[in-house]
């Protein structure tokens, strides 16, 4: 291995470990990074194994291995939704959105209630949430291409190339849906 995958692994080594801290219903195999799966799961589907992507529950009642549980959002109704699923992700972007083990917003803040739960860096935490709104944008699972295409995206934002990079990075569900239920950026 080189020096640059050793780099990688400990990257992701070091996110995986950040969000399960963050949002533990993700120590799961379905919301490891790399996250790398041919296409996301829709919640009237199941799993290979035969679990459901979606299931009906008007209140959270209590953690459940590859699922988060989210209240209903805008279109999307209470309930538990499978890891596979990208609606999943709408959640956890929230949830780090609001999240009180983040560091504080600018280095002079101090959270006096929370400073010792916090668990990673600012640095840290924006990488982590990066990831994830990746996940909540992107049509496929697949962080190493999803990172490609915001790169895409970003760098011909001026150019002519601007239309193929969007035309490339278009989700399955739109950005404005999805940021909007996950509560904004």
């Amino acid at each position: 291995m080189n020096h640059h995958s050793n780099n990688q692994s400990q990257f992701h080594t070091d996110m995986n470990r950040i969000m399960i801290e963050l949002i533990p219903e993700l120590d799961s195999e379905w919301a490891t990074a790399p996250m790398a799966f041919g296409r996301w799961r829709r919640p009237d589907e199941t799993i290979d194994n035969g679990d459901p992507c979606y299931i009906a529950s008007a209140k959270d009642t209590g953690f459940r291995q590859n699922y988060i549980y989210m209240k209903r959002r805008k279109d999307l109704p209470a309930g538990y939704y499978h890891l596979r699923t990208q609606e999943a992700y709408v959640e956890v972007y929230w949830r780090l959105c609001h999240c009180k083990k983040a560091p504080p917003m600018f280095p002079f803040m101090r959270r006096r209630k929370h400073s010792s739960s916090i668990v990673c860096t600012r640095n840290e935490f924006k990488q982590v949430k990066t990831i994830i709104y990746n996940r909540v944008v992107c049509k496929e699972p697949n962080d190493i291409w999803a990172a490609r295409m915001a790169l895409l995206s970003t760098a011909s934002a001026g150019g002519q190339a601007a239309g193929f990079g969007k035309a490339l990075y278009l989700p399955t569900l739109t950005t404005t849906i999805l940021l909007s239920l996950a509560g904004g950026a």
